[in-house]
């Protein structure tokens, strides 16, 4: 028994001897790897060390080094390193292991290194720092300018006394580094900020010649502002107001926001101004881009009407606008509509099966086709989608299918189809704030545009409406029956049907497959066709999600125009000044959804630049509902009798959501009240048309052109 256990103590010694053996020469492999170049190679084998629990502070340090040559940070491991070795107590090993690391990242690591040494002894830093202060004054006086130097950058790198700064900036000045001397002069001067900083840097300074002095005196200027601040000027202002009271300080305080808050307000302003400028611009290059690639396919296209942005009213306040991304959708092959790439968006992106036969229409919008966004314009900024079989066959959709008259107008205006059998229609705007900004300003100055120059420019090459089919249309059929003449761009073929008001562009449409159309101008066709059917999605348009309707504007230029956004007048809830000020100059963009079943789900959309934003106006919006809900019975109760049921169960569907940089809020109008509302409607305004049962009979119809119906626009 006694060799036995003799034998397995040596064993266990041979093991454990060999297992501290392999650390080193691990590590050495890793720092040799590293050396050589093999910065992947040192990260394997530094990390299966740190899996094993080293708390060698080297293998974190290198690690990080290791980190940084992968184009990683290197913060945690120098993090961790610095404080396993202020732990140790020792530094020897180390300083002998990084004599090699040099330059930014040997200072980024001694930052970390000073920092772990003042967390596990405060008191024993700040003495370090002193004794690293005498050593480099030291070193100065004895004509050392490089050591000292190298000292001095450590300290400034870790410490916060306005000396260190002024002694770097000195020894640069005496090496011939006049730039960095006066950065140093400028940053020192920044922490001279008591009248105890001035009078150690003065007792410093006293023992330096004259000329290094006045050296000092006329490079330590700082930028307040537009002005340039002397040191002498500085410790002035520093004295004055050692002198003055608590309150003297808060009231100049006070002044100097207010003074801070109007200059906001203006450079704000001009910077909004200014985006929009680039925006007309930019609207500017495009048209003229459209214009001669036309041109050079022998098309026209309609006339871009003169509209310059009127005289703005005052400044508003807003928030500073920040520049904003948005990525356009990349163009594909045009001989394929469906989807190439999934997108982020869960109501966009990927496949949705088609609902078995025999599945109710009327469909929620979860269980909708997703919105298929292909050949919509690169640049488009308004989204608009419409279901007309869903709708129609919805509950609220099956009065107006009981209206003989709307369906026969349904029918003549699109021949050959049935409206129950169009899955959806989306349209495409691009530019539309360069387009509309004009328009807006010119009303608010009192200037109406051309409505025909108006209807042209909408209807250019930037927009677009495509037509999904549940049923498969012959499109050379409905181009016979209104008369279309076919045309050409490239290999592919077209229909223009001439218009019938004056002015207005002619429209042309393309079969795409057998259930799909793409119709818009000609213009706007031939511009879809030559720049493909593109992707399905947009990351831009991912937080309008989906229903029966769906209106969707994203734009940059949506952050400069809600920057204007009026602050709320005095004496409105707070609830309301919250929300402003959470979306105040940071609107990216807006949706509405409409889902209809026997009821109307509305939903409203916010896409904020920041998700604190988004949080902050959610919480005060969830407030100020239920403030409105408190109110419910009091705001029902002033209705007419037929309106306040309905009245109380929309305001207590309200309800507010959002996730990450989005906000909404929702409501459910109960056909109740949208019943009464029509009622409301038709006596207290007889000459509306087309509500059935409404002015004009059974047969009344809001459709241009049949019975009952106002006169085509």
């Amino acid at each position: 028994m006694g060799g036995l256990r003799t034998a397995v103590l040596l064993v266990s010694v041979l093991f454990s001897s060999a297992v501290r053996g392999a650390v080193p020469d691990k590590y050495s492999d890793a720092v040799a790897a590293l050396k050589s170049g093999d910065a992947a190679a040192a990260m394997q084998q530094l990390t299966e060390l740190v899996e094993a629990g080293s708390r060698d502070p080297r293998v974190y340090y290198f690690r990080g080094i290791a980190a940084a040559s992968l184009n990683q940070s290197p913060d945690a491991d120098f993090k961790k390193g610095a404080a396993l070795e202020a732990a140790a107590g020792s530094s020897r090993t180390v300083n002998a292991a990084l004599e090699s690391v040099q330059g930014d990242l040997r200072r980024k690591l001694e930052q970390f290194r000073a920092q772990g040494r003042a967390a596990a002894n405060p008191n024993a830093a700040a003495a370090a720092q002193r004794q690293l202060f005498r050593e480099a004054l030291e070193l100065r006086r004895t004509g050392k300018l490089p050591e000292a130097a190298q000292k001095l950058q450590e300290l400034t790198e870790t410490g916060t006394d306005p000396r260190y700064f002024y002694l770097h900036g000195i020894v640069l000045s005496e090496q011939g580094e006049e730039a960095g001397a006066k950065a140093r002069f400028s940053e020192a001067l920044q922490r001279e900020t008591t009248p105890n900083d001035i009078k150690l840097v003065n007792e410093m300074l006293s023992g330096l010649s004259v000329s290094t002095r006045q050296m000092v005196e006329k490079n330590a200027v700082v930028q307040v502002g537009d002005q340039t601040v002397t040191r002498r000027e500085m410790h002035t202002e520093i004295r004055r107001r050692a002198l003055l009271t608590e309150e003297q300080l808060l009231a100049e305080a006070n002044k100097a926001a207010a003074q801070e808050e109007q200059a906001e307000k203006n450079r704000v302003e001009a910077s909004r101004r200014a985006a929009v400028a680039d925006i007309l611009k930019q609207r500017e290059q495009q048209m003229a881009k459209e214009q001669a690639v036309l041109a050079a396919t022998g098309a026209s296209q309609p006339e871009e009407p003169e509209m310059k942005e009127a005289p703005a009213p005052a400044p508003a306040v807003a928030a500073t606008v920040p520049s904003v991304a948005v990525k356009p959708a990349p163009a594909a092959a045009a001989s394929a509509d469906a989807p190439k790439k999934a997108s982020s968006n869960p109501f966009l992106g990927g496949t949705v099966k088609k609902p078995a036969a025999g599945v109710a229409a009327g469909r929620p919008s979860s269980s909708l086709e997703p919105i298929n966004l292909s050949w919509m314009p690169a640049n488009m900024e308004l989204l608009v989608v419409i279901r007309p079989g869903d709708i129609l066959n919805s509950g609220l959709g099956k009065s107006l299918l009981s209206d003989p008259a709307a369906m026969a107008a349904l029918s003549q205006a699109m021949p050959g189809m049935q409206p129950t059998d169009i899955e959806s229609i989306t349209m495409g705007f691009g530019s539309i704030v360069a387009t509309m900004l004009p328009v807006i300003t010119q009303a608010a100055a009192g200037t109406q545009p051309d409505p025909a120059k108006l209807t042209q420019q909408l209807a250019g090459p930037g927009t677009v409406a495509v037509v999904r089919m549940s049923k498969d249309v012959d499109l050379k059929t409905v181009a016979a029956a209104v008369g279309a003449t076919e045309k050409s761009a490239g290999s592919a073929s077209y229909f223009v049907m001439k218009s019938a008001q004056e002015g207005a562009p002619d429209t042309a449409m393309h079969a795409i497959d057998a259930k799909t159309l793409l119709t818009g101008s000609e213009a706007g066709v031939q511009a879809a066709l030559k720049a493909g059917a593109g992707e399905a999605t947009r990351d831009n348009f991912s937080f309008a999600g989906n229903g029966h309707v769906v209106f969707g504007f994203s734009s940059p230029a949506l952050v400069g125009l809600s920057a204007g956004i009026p602050d709320p007048q005095e004496g409105m809830p707070p609830q309301v000044a919250a929300i402003v000020s959470a979306i105040k100059g940071k609107i990216l963009g807006a949706a509405i959804g409409v889902d209809f079943s026997n009821d109307l789900d509305l939903t409203i959309t916010l896409q904020l630049t920041e998700e604190d934003a988004a949080k902050e106006a959610g919480k005060a919006l969830g407030e100020g509902l239920m403030l409105v809900k408190q109110m419910g019975p009091l705001l029902a109760g002033g209705a007419p009798p037929d309106l306040a049921p309905g009245l109380m169960t929309a305001m207590s569907s309200l309800a507010n959501g959002g996730r990450g940089d989005t906000v909404t809020l929702s409501a459910k109008l109960p056909s109740a009240l949208l019943d009464a509302l029509k009622a409301q409607a038709q006596n207290f305004a007889p000459q509306l048309q087309g509500l059935p049962g409404g002015p004009g009979g059974p047969g009344g119809s809001a459709f241009p052109g049949a019975p009952g119906a106002p006169p085509a626009p």
